[in-house]
């Protein structure tokens, strides 16, 4: 069975690899929802990338390349973790919980709201919410707007990373396999 599984490695990452992008673009959160342009971009993103791996994998095949592939899959690596976590700030920094619920908040309040956290000295996100009728009225539309563009952005990005850092760690371990057992 530990035979089969090292014959059909690859095989088996790309799958997971493909399930991963599926789970990331197919079950996005909240906020990264209704944004079908940006997750069709980021697909055809990810389908050119993709190709360009395997161009490049055809090309750089061979042991000595072992190296630029592993540091290519840590500096990809890295740049998602990053991503991902600036997402994960600007999800806390953007997103108002409300009975259970993530809203959509701005960064930058309008004039009204301005004054009512001065006059009754509101703290928090969900008591402003609960003085004004919508989000709108308690943030400027320009800042929800960059919040919900900012994050979508940084999600799928991160998911097209994390995707390439596993379709090259498949490259890097397809060359080790393929390695003879006297040059490892």
């Amino acid at each position: 069975m530990l035979e089969l599984a090292k014959r059909h490695w690859s095989a088996i990452a790309q799958f997971a690899g493909f399930v991963m992008l599926q789970i990331g673009f197919l079950h996005p959160p909240e906020v990264v929802k209704g944004k079908d342009d940006l997750a069709l971009l980021a697909r055809f993103i990810v389908t050119v990338l993709v190709a360009l791996l395997i161009i490049a994998g055809v090309v750089w095949s061979k042991r000595h390349h072992l190296r630029w592939w592993t540091i290519a899959a840590i500096v990809t690596l890295v740049a998602a973790c990053g991503l991902f976590l600036r997402y994960r700030q600007d999800q806390r920094v953007c997103t108002c919980d409300v009975r259970g619920k993530p809203i959509l908040i701005g960064t930058v309040l309008t004039a009204q709201a301005k004054n009512d956290v001065e006059a009754n000295r509101v703290s928090t996100c969900a008591e402003l919410l609960d003085d004004f009728e919508s989000v709108d009225e308690v943030w400027t539309s320009a800042s929800i707007a960059r919040c919900e563009n900012l994050m979508t952005i940084e999600y799928l990005s991160s998911v097209v990373l994390f995707a390439l850092v596993l379709l090259m760690i498949v490259h890097a371990v397809s060359i080790v396999s393929r390695a003879e057992p006297a040059a490892l």
